[in-house]
């Protein structure tokens, strides 16, 4: 189990959500000061403890790639960690009266709305209602096949220069047949999508059409302010991402239930209204 006592060092970083149901929970939320180790201890940060209970209502507040990063027993020591840290941060911000502070207050009751609101939405529209839908899955997959496809990416094999002269003689010697180890030590860049706005000059002639993988790049290209000849490395084709990826179908059934979303949330505004106006 840990042990942790307070802390007078830097505030720790913690999920804004879990600050902001501790600072509005308080004691009541089942923290307790109490000498007596809990049945369900997980750890004692000061006087109080971090019991299951919190541990899972955090884990359940996760999506999906938080399930995965704090999967397995080395991330439930990160995930315990940090709630230790939001434990600190709340008793840090109790010793300096920021609990009474009502910026602090009003944070931490948009967090707890915040939550709220996932959890009557999630009731309302379930996620895994809509991940266990495959003829709507696989609908909405067909509809938008293009939009699900891993990019043509290339590398290149070459020899850096400091000047375009050097660079332009080696260009000559390549395509006169010298091999490229004959001209200078050989650098490799791995495969990569074309991303003109990160790489303008580079993979513009990189991504010369009609180059094949071992093809001659047609004049020296800068990279990292110096000259680079060589020849196109690991070209790897375009091809689609099928409905099996798990990333491609985490972010469709995203898409397929946020329509459902909306218009849950939008009953759940409507009540709302109706129920301050009685």
């Amino acid at each position: 189990m840990w042990t942790r006592p307070f802390s007078n060092g830097p505030w720790p970083w913690v999920h804004a959500a879990w600050v902001g149901a501790l600072l509005s929970a308080g004691d009541g939320c089942g923290w307790t000061g109490d000498a007596e180790v809990p049945a369900d201890a997980v750890a004692r940060v000061g006087p109080r403890w971090i019991r299951q209970g919190h541990l899972d209502a955090a884990r359940d507040d996760l999506d999906a790639f938080g399930q995965l990063r704090f999967g397995g027993e080395g991330g439930r020591r990160d995930l315990v960690a940090s709630l230790i840290d939001a434990e600190l941060l709340r008793q840090r911000a109790e010793a300096e009266g920021l609990d009474h502070d009502g910026r602090a207050r009003w944070a931490a009751v948009e967090a707890l709305a915040a939550q709220h609101l996932a959890a009557e939405l999630e009731r309302r529209a379930p996620r895994a209602t809509v991940a266990a839908d495959e003829a709507a899955l696989a609908a909405y997959y067909s509809q938008h096949a293009d939009e699900f496809i891993n990019p043509e990416r290339r590398g290149m094999r070459g020899v850096f220069f400091d000047t375009a002269e050097a660079a332009d003689e080696a260009l000559a010697r390549l395509r006169e047949g010298r091999a490229l180890d004959e001209l200078g030590d050989v650098v490799e860049i791995p495969p990569a999508p074309r991303d003109d706005a990160e790489f303008p000059a580079f993979h513009r002639l990189l991504f010369t059409p009609g180059l094949v993988d071992g093809d001659l790049v047609p004049s020296p290209v800068y990279v990292r302010r110096r000259l680079l000849v060589g020849r196109v490395n690991g070209l790897i084709a375009a091809a689609p991402r099928t409905l099996s990826d798990p990333t491609v179908r985490d972010e469709i059934v995203d898409r397929v239930r946020a329509p459902l979303l909306a218009r849950a949330r939008l009953a759940l505004l409507e009540e709302l209204r109706r129920s301050e106006t009685r």
